[in-house]
């Protein structure tokens, strides 16, 4: 019998030797299972890093482009305020001057007579007019057979009048 319990013994204390290594066995699998684990969280994390990434690089895209609108807006604005300012400035210069008639057809825009005492009185192009733009008639000479020519330098255009000058009271506002 104790021969038995002896071999007994010696099974269970063989089996205690197996105890660490099992231990161990199971410490290196906890260890791979931490690992696996440890991979897949790192792989998690980079994958929302690589996904941060794409939507910082899409955010930085559309704040380029909105800051590229926001300059084209600026120049757009300042290009209709200067129109704007243009289109006041040429109002104002247009109430400075009335259309008249020469007789035969022949119209001007004349300086009206309140403004006389700021500039000689002056004949204004109808056609230069119309395209927002002041070119004054030149006296070029004398029209055979009786009359004055004055010219556009401008746009080139003549007309004759029947020796009519500017400020003349015989001019007609029309």
């Amino acid at each position: 019998m104790y021969d038995i319990r002896r071999e007994h013994l010696h099974e269970r204390w063989a089996c205690m030797h197996e105890i660490p290594a099992a231990l161990g066995a199971i410490q290196i699998l906890k260890n791979l299972a931490k690992s696996a684990i440890d991979v897949r969280q790192t792989s998690a994390l980079r994958e929302q890093a690589i996904e941060s990434q794409a939507a910082i690089i899409e955010l930085q895209t559309t704040l380029l482009n909105m800051q590229s609108q926001y300059q084209s807006l600026l120049q757009e604005k300042d290009t209709l305020k200067k129109q704007l300012a243009d289109i006041e400035d040429w109002s104002t210069e247009a109430a400075k001057y009335e259309l008249k008639d020469l007789g035969r057809g022949v119209l001007v825009y004349a300086q009206r007579p309140e403004y006389n005492a700021l500039t000689p009185a002056h004949w204004v192009c109808t056609r230069c007019y119309q395209d927002r733009q002041k070119s004054v008639l030149i006296y070029t000479g004398r029209y055979i057979p009786s009359g004055n020519r004055f010219s556009c330098f401008r746009c080139n255009n003549h007309i004759h009048t029947d020796n009519a000058i500017p400020g003349a009271a015989t001019n007609q506002s029309l």
